[in-house]
């Protein structure tokens, strides 16, 4: 006796003279069941592939990145920078004005203009002008959004940022922790 219901959902399989042994009512209950049904060997297949495959993958990526280095360089420093990236890194000493670092140095923009995922357009709405530039590592870089964001608040100039240790918001104010001598 043959099956009226959709194996995947329950419901009842409407007849059809092309295909008579129809398991599914329809073509997305048929996908979701070969997905449910397969997802765990399709994922047992990919983490094996990976595993064999995991090192020449990395090595790949490892020779792609070190050959396409200074196209990755110039494109960051013209788009985001104007070309002064070298510069601003160059007139701080090549070290974080916050923490003296000289690890993973990056140019910051004040005022929040250089946004990587900015569009192709916005990337002239960027304010590359010297004074909103400062050299940071990426590790002060990083807190620094991040106490932004969390506060909700931006810097307004280098002096700020210089003396920048935390920002907290109390009572709708910023107040700034600055880093003692």
């Amino acid at each position: 006796m043959k099956n009226d219901n959709c194996i995947s959902c329950g419901l009842p399989i409407k007849p059809c003279k092309y295909n008579p042994n129809k398991k599914y009512c329809s073509v997305e209950c048929g996908r979701k069941y070969h997905y449910l049904v397969n997802i765990e060997k399709e994922r047992a297949q990919c983490k094996e592939w990976y595993s064999k495959h995991r090192e020449s993958e990395i090595q790949k990526n490892k020779e792609y990145r070190e050959q396409n280095r200074e196209l990755f360089e110039w494109y960051h420093n013209k788009i985001r920078f104007n070309g002064v990236k070298e510069l601003i890194i160059n007139r701080d000493g090549n070290k974080c004005i916050i923490c003296n670092s000289t690890k993973r140095i990056t140019v910051h923009h004040i005022d929040g203009t250089g946004n990587h995922n900015a569009k192709k357009e916005d990337a002239k709405k960027i304010n590359n002008s010297l004074d909103n530039l400062l050299t940071m590592c990426g590790s002060c870089h990083t807190k620094l959004h991040h106490w932004q964001r969390r506060n909700n608040y931006k810097c307004k100039n280098i002096k700020e940022i210089k003396d920048w240790k935390g920002v907290d918001i109390v009572d709708g104010v910023p107040e700034l922790h600055y880093i003692t001598p």
